[in-house]
């Protein structure tokens, strides 16, 4: 007998002789169910990263913590797939259009009965550029406008320039064709009838593999080469968050304009004197709700996750409070070109925190 919780029953139904061949078709109501449960769903790719399930699962459940999730499934390389319990969410991921997951494009696009997951393909992305010592008077809506569209489809510009916060660049979102071009500089007529030549800086660009023409790796590091770079380039960070809460918030500014400078491998790591789950501390002064917002939003702003660890949970202790306040952050990057890598904390010293320790293992990804 077949347990029928294990599955969903099956029928046998005829099939047919069409034009000598066996076969059965199938008609538009045999897809109709399948149709309305996925109508809710839409599909993620991310371009040039190829994020762990596990960390893509926890990054779009912080963009989206408003809407409710049902599931999210691994469809292929960067490409997942997200059904929301409501329609209205649906519509209201989907509007956005694209996200960035550590400076990289990532694609949300409505699932329509049309649509092959596995072959559908990306001809146009978002790019934050950068227009170094470009003239104030330039900075209007019109001008920008016109400039962007030198390059694309120019989207919007960051609350920075909006705000003429800061006056090194102006900064821009502007779609452009996968396959480029991403010239280096543009060329425009002023209101003095001079044509200008302005410098174009790209925060992130598309890279092509020569070797398999694969976008999202060079050949340097391309795996069916089978010939991986030997020295790699990386930046750390190295953190110390202030006791109280108000003092800390220069922290996590300067992270954040720290992360928009980083085009590499990025670890940060030190005592953030946060937590991220009520599980992290022991002792008197447990953890309330108001603790945990600031690592969560750090990461979602930086586009950072935690290295893999190993050691006992608790990272400092004054004897009495035992908490899990030191941490290792990395961006995707990082996990691509240094997937080995773990955080190994030591045993307390003369510190009342463990001391932490990078490895770079030898074979990589070694069992913890």
């Amino acid at each position: 007998m077949i347990d029928s919780n294990k599955g969903t029953e099956l029928n046998f139904i005829p099939t047919q002789i069409i034009n000598g061949i066996k076969c059965t078709r199938l008609e538009k109501s045999n897809a109709k169910a399948e149709i309305q449960y996925w109508e809710n769903a839409v599909i993620c790719t991310v371009l040039g990263a190829n994020p762990p399930f596990e960390v893509m699962k926890g990054f779009l459940k912080r963009i989206w913590a408003n809407h409710e999730l049902d599931k999210i499934l691994y469809v292929r390389k960067g490409v997942f797939l997200v059904r929301l319990v409501n329609l209205q969410d649906k519509l209201a991921v989907q509007k956005r259009g694209f996200y960035f997951f550590d400076k990289k494009p990532l694609f949300v696009k409505g699932w329509t009965p049309t649509m092959d997951l596995q072959m559908e393909a990306i001809k146009s992305l978002p790019l934050w550029i950068q227009l170094p010592a470009l003239d104030i008077k330039y900075w209007g809506i019109e001008s920008l406008s016109k400039i962007g569209s030198l390059l694309g489809i120019p989207s919007k510009t960051d609350k920075v320039t909006r705000g003429k916060q800061v006056l090194r660049y102006a900064r821009l979102l502007v779609e452009m064709p996968i396959e480029g071009p991403f010239p280096e500089y543009i060329e425009f007529f002023n209101d003095d009838d001079l044509l200008i030549r302005q410098q174009v800086t790209y925060e992130w660009v598309p890279t092509k593999c020569a070797h398999c023409a694969m976008l999202d790796h060079t050949e340097e590091v391309c795996k069916k080469k089978g010939a991986l770079a030997t020295q790699q380039h990386f930046h750390i960070t190295f953190v110390y968050g202030r006791n109280q809460e108000h003092q800390r918030k220069p922290l996590w500014e300067e992270l954040h304009q720290i992360s928009l400078s980083i085009s590499g491998a990025w670890c940060i790591l030190g005592d953030f004197n946060s937590v991220l789950f009520k599980e992290d501390r022991y002792g008197h002064n447990e953890v309330e709700d108001h603790d945990i917002p600031e690592l969560t939003h750090f990461m979602a702003d930086c586009e950072v996750l935690e290295m893999p660890s190993s050691s006992e949970y608790f990272y400092w202790t004054n004897k009495t409070i035992w908490s899990r306040i030191d941490r290792v952050f990395i961006n995707s990057l990082w996990h691509e070109v240094f997937d080995y890598t773990i955080a190994k904390y030591l045993p307390y010293g003369l510190s009342d925190h463990t001391p932490i320790l990078i490895r770079f293992p030898a074979s990589p990804r070694p069992t913890l």
